[in-house]
Parts: C-alpha cells; structure tokens; sequence
C-alpha cells in the first residue's frame, strides 16, 4: 500500500451558508425560552393505548452518538414497557441525560414509530415541538457542542451518574424564528451535514480497508508469504493448538511455553494497596493496551507500591520489551509492547505477560499474537461467561505458533514494520481529517444559529 493512497479531505463548507445573504442566519435574533418551543417531558394519554398495541422501543444503546440515528425497529406490546420507561411519539425529540451518553450526543428525532408511539430508557428527556415548530431546528440547536457543554455543567448526582435536570432544559435559551426561517436553516444543514456525512463516510471505508490490509500482511507473514513463497512442509502434522496453517519448509511448530520465558497472568492488590496518579510502580490494566503493539498509561494511570510490587504482585512484574495480551473480553486481541518508561511494571489479573526467549523477537511473537489466524485460534479456545470471554493462562502457554529461523525473524519482522509504518501514516491523515469534520459540523451548527448564544 502506498502512502500515497487516497483520502478524503474535509474541506470548508461553502461561504454562501458561513456568510448568509438572507434572514435565515442573522446576529442579534431575539433569545426565547426552550420550552416556548416544546413541551418537556409530556405525559402519555393512556386511555388512547391498549395492552395488545404494539410500540416501538428504544433502549439508550439504540441512539446512535452524535449522528442523531436511531433505530426503532424493536417492537413491544403496550402491556410490557408502560410501566418503567419513558413515553415518546412521532417526531419528538430524545436528550440522553445521562453522563456520558449526553456529552456524546444521544440526541435523536424519532420517526418511523410502530403506530407513531415508542417507550425506551428512562434516561432521556423528551422535548414535544409545539405546533410550527420544526423539530429538526429543535434538535439541530440542543445537539451543538456549546449546549451540551452547558448541559454537562448543570449535571448533578453522583460520579458516573450525573444527569441532566430537567431545570436546565426549562431554563435554557434558543434564538427565535419564523417558521419559514426554520425550515430554511435546516434545510441548508442537512444539506451541508449530507456533504460532511459522505465524507466521514469515506474516511471511515478507508480506515476499514487499512485495517483489512494490515490483516493481511499479518496473515501473509504467518504462512511465509510476505515477500516469497515457501514450499509446505511435507507431513508436516499440526499441533493441536497451532493456527490452521501450512507450515512453511524451513520453519517449525514450538509452543509459547517453549519459546518464552515466562508466560504469567497478573493479580490484583486490594484497593488500598493502588494510587491513581502517581507512585512508585506502575500497574496496568485492560484498557492501557491497544491493539497494535501500543500501550497508553495516560488512560487512569495507576500504581502500587513497590513493597507490593515485590511481595504479593511478585509473579505478576514484566518489564520493557515484554509482550502483554488481555485474556477477558470482550473485545480479546489486545496486544502491547511494555515501554521503557518504567523499569518495571505489574499488571492486573485479565492480562497475560510473554516473554521472548532467545528462539523468538520479541516483536515477531507480538505479531503472531496479532495475527488473524492466532486470533481466531485464541477466540476458539476462550470460555464464554455472561457476555464475558475468558481465556486461560493454560491455554496461553499451550499456544502453538511457526518458528523461522531467527535470522528470517529479523527479515520478517522489518518487512512487517515496513508495511505497517506506511498504514500508520495512512491513519494519522484519516484520524486528522475525521476531526476536522467533527469540528466543521460544529461551527456549521454555531453560525447557523449565531446570535450571541
């Protein structure tokens, strides 16, 4: 793949919007009440509905963030969700209330409602445009970043589940206008948003078509196909937990047990044995891994001290250069580097240190790890409990992977890292330009509505 591949850019939108030339967009339009426009909250008209009829449900996970998509083809009878959950109709507005679902821009307008009435989550306010009122201006003006920003200020409750009240929608502003003067500003940013949707559309096929590539060179690179075709062994038998490949001739089967000096899950002290911040010994936990070989401490970084670090969590130190995978998902697959930063690290109990021996580098066993193949052989072999995988330290030692000689290793894994270089290139352009249009929609809602608010 070249670095030169194309992407997307997301460019200004046109100045005849940025720059209106009619009322539509005007400073200095008079501020009214939010609820002058909508109603808060209504109550259902139970004696219009009956146990049989069937409504439309809408669970939090069913808003899409930040898009305002929402799928409404979950079906329920009357009888089972009105008690509970919050009632809606036809063309209202949905407000996630709930951190962090409402700074993620849980805001929807329901259409397309099984007998034009829907139940869902508790967590939503829902806001009834009165008559001439657009609902689409409506949910245009509270989805911009500044009122959500404004919203999350006026939160209250506990960490983690703070909300919106519905005093703060009661008591917000949003400029005036006619009802033509509606219908034309949203019709210019739908218009505008149909041209940054296509666009961040294409950005996100080629992030897809970049990560099936990178799939590929793994895959290739397991089989010995990266730059030249090996001959398949002949007979040469399959070890029981070996990926479901040929091996080439030249190259043999050897478990992590075999190559790897260690291969060791980690535990965990109790709470007030870690410190969030700073400490002495950094110790590490699912979400510091990524899925490329990267590891972020930045994410709530936690420590222990270094008397537990040696006593208790002694099993569970790994040091630069170490190969970490997560073994409880979902999602599994997981694989970092530890990084220089720290001398020594521990890690929890849900990941799994390898390592490299003197017969494997240390980054060619990351990549097999990464591997479609090994993937898929790890996924196999995990143990599903309650929506949650679980993969067993034993089996981790059992893994069966190809060995090359190690002077091919070095070869393969410069190859690797060749290819994989120009993709990260690829992606931090990608990454760049889906901000960008992130922004872009946000200053396209601000000017649209530009009025001091």
């Amino acid at each position: 793949m070249s670095k030169s591949a194309t992407v997307t850019e997301v460019r200004e939108p046109s100045a005849r919007y940025l720059v209106p030339n009619s009322n539509s967009v005007r400073p200095g339009r008079r501020l009214v009440p939010l609820t002058d426009l909508v109603d808060l909250n209504p109550k259902p008209n139970r004696s219009e509905m009956f146990d049989n009829l069937e409504v439309s449900f809408v669970p939090m996970a069913s808003v899409e963030a930040g898009s305002g998509q929402v799928d409404v083809a979950n079906i329920r009878k009357y009888a089972e969700v009105k008690k509970g959950y919050t009632y809606f109709r036809e063309g209202d507005i949905l407000f996630a209330k709930i951190t962090p679902c409402m700074e993620n821009g849980k805001i929807a307008v329901v259409h397309g409602l099984k007998n034009g009435i829907g139940f869902g989550s508790t967590e939503f306010h829902v806001l009834r445009p009165k008559p001439g009122i657009n609902p689409h201006y409506v949910y245009h003006f509270i989805s911009s970043s500044s009122f959500r920003a404004s919203a999350a200020h006026e939160m209250t409750g506990a960490v983690g589940q703070k909300r919106v009240p519905a005093g703060f929608l009661e008591s917000a502003l949003i400029p005036e206008a006619t009802g033509d003067e509606q219908l034309e500003i949203v019709a210019e940013l739908e218009k505008q948003f149909s041209r940054l949707d296509e666009a961040v559309a294409n950005l996100k096929r080629v992030k897809a078509n970049l990560k099936r590539y990178k799939a590929a060179v793994l895959s290739s690179a397991l089989r010995g196909q990266l730059w030249a075709t090996h001959p398949t062994q002949a007979n040469s038998a399959r070890p029981e937990f070996a990926p479901e490949i040929d091996l080439p001739s030249g190259w043999s089967w050897a478990s992590t047990a075999e190559v790897c000096d260690v291969v060791a899950s980690g535990s965990t002290p109790k709470a007030d044995e870690m410190v969030s911040g700073s400490g002495e010994v950094p110790f590490l936990k699912v979400y510091n891994l990524g899925f490329d070989g990267s590891l972020d401490f930045t994410v709530k970084p936690t420590f222990v001290r270094r008397a537990i670090h040696e006593g208790p969590l002694n099993r569970s130190r790994c040091f630069p250069g170490d190969v970490l995978m997560n073994i409880v998902g979902p999602p599994l697959g997981k694989i970092s580097f530890v990084p220089g930063d720290f001398p020594e690290w521990n890690i929890n109990q849900a990941i799994v240190t390898f390592r490299a021996g003197p017969r494997v580098l240390n980054r060619l066993l990351a990549f097999w790890l990464m591997s479609p193949e090994v993937g898929e052989r790890i996924e196999r072999t995990s143990k599903a409990t309650a929506g949650q995988f679980n993969v067993q330290v034993s089996t981790c030692r059992k893994l069966v992977l190809p060995m090359p000689p190690v002077e091919e290793q070095r070869n393969i894994v410069d190859e690797i890292d060749r290819r994989l270089s120009i993709v990260q290139g690829v992606e931090a352009e990608v990454d760049v330009n889906l901000r960008r249009a992130h922004t872009l929609r946000q200053t396209i809602l601000a000017r649209a509505f530009a009025s001091g608010c």
